[in-house]
């Protein structure tokens, strides 16, 4: 019995003559692909919807925002990993009709766009809500405490605080006897030691 074997890199496929072809009939990319197409993208405030008479050619804001909202999906928030996106997800090459814009470019979009932004994400959002597309399954609050890179003396939590005070409150009594002994000449007062230190002697 042998293990189960890929194709050969170096074998001639068959493969399907549209890039469109790769993507599920139900994958939700053709979703992103009937919002956009349906927005009005210059009444929602974004710039250079309509081509310049010169110059050199830009992107169509149609084709980039279909980028956004896909790593808005898929949880892709980093310009530059959207370009690798464009040059490796066969779902983005599709939605983006082969295109491959620059890092800078995608985030150049962002840039100025910003207000437009929260206008279509918050119709995206109430759209799948009304289609009711947002599973809802579970709703979780994630938090992480982390302590500071110090010592064990130097580090204070609520708990912390509490026992030191009431060890020292404790010792209070202790320090203040030894004290007036050595303020009366009872006891010899070692000159290297201040008040400070004897509370922390005791305390310790």
């Amino acid at each position: 019995m042998t293990h189960i074997s890929g194709t050969e890199r170096s074998q001639l496929l068959l493969l399907p003559e549209r890039v469109d072809d790769y993507v599920g009939t139900d994958n939700p990319v053709r979703f992103i692909d009937d919002f956009v197409d349906g927005l009005d993208l210059e009444k929602a405030g974004f710039t250079r919807v309509e081509a310049e008479a010169t110059g050199r050619p830009g992107y169509y804001p149609v084709d980039l925002l279909k980028l956004y909202i896909y790593g808005y999906l898929n949880r892709v928030r980093s310009s530059r990993r959207f370009e690798v996106e464009c040059h490796s997800n066969i779902e983005v090459i599709g939605r983006l009709r082969q295109l491959k814009p620059e890092f800078k470019t995608i985030t150049d979009f962002r840039r100025d766009n910003r207000s437009a932004f929260k206008k279509v994400f918050r119709e995206f959002v109430l759209l799948c809500r009304k289609l009711d597309l947002f599973g809802r399954e579970l709703f979780a609050v994630d938090g992480t405490k982390i302590k500071a890179v110090n010592s064990k003396d130097r580090n204070f939590t609520k708990k912390g605080l509490v026992r030191p005070s009431n060890k020292q409150t404790n010792a209070l009594p202790i320090i203040l006897n030894k004290w007036m002994t050595v303020m009366t000449g009872k006891m010899a007062y070692p000159r290297q030691l201040a008040f400070g230190r004897w509370f922390q002697i005791v305390t310790d």
